[in-house]
Order: C-alpha cells, then sequence, then structure tokens
C-alpha cells in the first residue's frame, strides 16, 4: 500500500479513522494532517457518496501516508475510489450483492489494489443466527474464501466483535485456518476509558499471540486519542520502539499548572525527536526533582517557577509562564 507493507515482518501498523464529513476537502485534509503528524500510519475515510469521491481524491494527492476508501452498499463507489487513487479498499461482504462484490474483486486485482474484507458482527448472514458470535465471523470469511474466483493475495481480514472474548476467539480461529494479514481490534469498543480499557484487553492478547498486522483502536474520541492509544500499546509490547519515555505525575491540589495542557502542546515535536529520550514533567516539588534528575530532560514546577534538569544537573529556571516556550525549546536540541 504505497509504502507501506502489511503482514510477514512488516511491523504493525497503526490505524485510525476520518471523523468529519467526507465531503468537506478543508477540514478532511486538516484532520489528516493531525493524524499524520500524530503517528498514523494508515488513515481510513468513509465514502458514502460520489462527493466524498471527490474529497477522497484531493486527499489523495496531498496525503503522507496510505489512504483507505471505506466503503459499504453501493460496490460503484469502491471501484470509483480506486480510479481515485486510493491505496486500498475497505468492504463488507455481508453488505454487498453478490454481483457487486464479483466486480470490486475484479477491479482490484487488475489495478493490484489491496481490499481489505471486513466482518463484523452487526452485519453477517441471517442464517448463521444460531451460532455463536465467533463461529458466524469465521464461517462467513470461510464462504468468502470459498467462493473467490479469482487468486487475489493482496487481502487483508478483519473479524469484530465488540465483545472481548468473541474478537479472541474469531480471530485465533481464523488465523490457524488461514495465513492472511489481519486487521484487528474491536468494533464499537466505546467511550474513553471504557472503549480503551477494552480495546486493550482484546488487542494485546492477539499481539502476544503474534496476531495481527495492522491495529485500530475504535473510540468514541477523536482520531487523536485512537492513535495514541494504539501507538503506546505497540511500544508497552515491545513490538514497536519509541524514541520518548515520558514520565508524569498525574497531578493533586500541589500543582499550580496544566500539565495536560504542556503534554498535548508538545507531543508533535515527541513524534519528531530522532534520539531516545527520558522526558519527566512534575508537577511539584514532591517527587518532582528525583523524578526530574533520573531522567534525560526533567522539568519539576515549583508555585513561581520551572526548574529544568538535564543528565541530573539543574540548568535552568524561568517563569512558570515561559515554561512551554523553553520546554519547546530544550526540545529542539534533541532533534
Amino acid at each position: 500500500m504505497g509504502n507501506l507493507v502489511i503482514g510477514g515482518d512488516a511491523p504493525v501498523s497503526v490505524q485510525s479513522m476520518l471523523k468529519c464529513d467526507p465531503r468537506d476537502i478543508s477540514s478532511s485534509l486538516r484532520q489528516l494532517r493531525v493524524m499524520e503528524r500524530e503517528g498514523c500510519e494508515l488513515v481510513r475515510m468513509a465514502v458514502p457518496d460520489t462527493e466524498a469521491v471527490n474529497t477522497l481524491a484531493e486527499l489523495v494527492r496531498k496525503a503522507r501516508v496510505p489512504l483507505v476508501a471505506d466503503v459499504h452498499f453501493d460496490h460503484r463507489l469502491a471501484i470509483q475510489a480506486m480510479q481515485a487513487g486510493a491505496d486500498k479498499v475497505r468492504i463488507n461482504p455481508g453488505n454487498l450483492s453478490p454481483s457487486g462484490l464479483r466486480q470490486v474483486l475484479r477491479a482490484s486485482f487488475q489495478r493490484n489494489i489491496p481490499l481489505r474484507i471486513g466482518f463484523n458482527s452487526g452485519s453477517l448472514p441471517r442464517d448463521l443466527r444460531s451460532k455463536r458470535i465467533s463461529e458466524r465471523l469465521v464461517e462467513a470469511a470461510n464462504r468468502f474464501l470459498q467462493r473467490l474466483e479469482i487468486p487475489h493475495k493482496a487481502l487483508v481480514f478483519s473479524l469484530k466483535a465488540s465483545g472481548i472474548q468473541e474478537t479472541l476467539n474469531a480471530y485465533q480461529q481464523f488465523s490457524d485456518q488461514y495465513d492472511y494479514p489481519l486487521h484487528i481490534g474491536l468494533t464499537e469498543a466505546g467511550p474513553i476509558p471504557e472503549g480503551i480499557v477494552a480495546s486493550i484487553l482484546a488487542c494485546e492478547q492477539l499481539l502476544l499471540n503474534g496476531i495481527g498486522d495492522t491495529l485500530r483502536i475504535s473510540l468514541t474520541d477523536s482520531p487523536l486519542q485512537e492513535i495514541r492509544t494504539a501507538r503506546a500499546l505497540l511500544e508497552s509490547l515491545g513490538l514497536r520502539e519509541g524514541n520518548v519515555k515520558i514520565i508524569s505525575c498525574p497531578t493533586c491540589g500541589r500543582t499550580n499548572i496544566s500539565l495536560t495542557s504542556v503534554l498535548t502542546a508538545i507531543r508533535p515535536i515527541l513524534f519528531q525527536l530522532k534520539k531516545p529520550m527520558v522526558l519527566a514533567v512534575m508537577g511539584c516539588e514532591v517527587n518532582g526533582p528525583g523524578e526530574s534528575m533520573q531522567a534525560d530532560l526533567g522539568i519539576t514546577m515549583t508555585r513561581q517557577e520551572a526548574i529544568f534538569f538535564k543528565k541530573g544537573q539543574i540548568i535552568r529556571r524561568v517563569p512558570r509562564f515561559d515554561l512551554l516556550r523553553c520546554l519547546k525549546q530544550e526540545l529542539e536540541s534533541w532533534r
């Protein structure tokens, strides 16, 4: 997919989805740029009509990461998305006609454009309702592959349920039978914090068992939260190297500045750092100096000022209002 490889020995890639009006080119491009800066490696967008196809075509020309067109119900939109330059198309066989599905597969094969074949617990064949959700997901995938009439190998599969155990069972059963790359995650995982907890419980177990090639944490929240959670999960499992380890206090009544605002403001810089570092951002003098002295770069807040530490030594003291400017300045030196 463009410059991204899925499957084999390639790293697990982080995916998220545009959540603005797909007909609004300006808003879509703005959100795309933010997602790229945050470290999203694969951006999916809904394509519900031809106007959205036009937006996709514009984004393809300007995107720095591969774009996935998410198409349902109308096979013609999937083919138009390929013509518009989509790097990949996501379809659900459960909501396309057999004829439409064949046309999409043929167009994808002829253009060498990968497809994600996505099965969701909410859109499965009705005759499978008597089975458990995980069995229904796997059976739907089996039927698709048994009816595959062309030697299409550029396929990624997903088998998502909203329940943790059903999702785990479905992916495990499918991976026992087939060797296709897998996109993992819970579908409709929920808001924060419930969605984060459930997604991590499911995806961690899959990843530790060697299952999963792309990952989305599907939250009822902004794409940034999805991307940050996915990257943090991969880094914590040792599946992705992170250049920056952040140590920050949970804050309490002694804190006189919003550490959340500080960390939010510097995140775009952190992703651009080329050298590994440990960064401590501490809100008061209780544990602040000790943590800051042990970090490569540390900041401890007092009532009046911010104290900067580098490699265990105090290097500067600045007024609280000047913290962010000075912190960005110090981080730039690590590029």
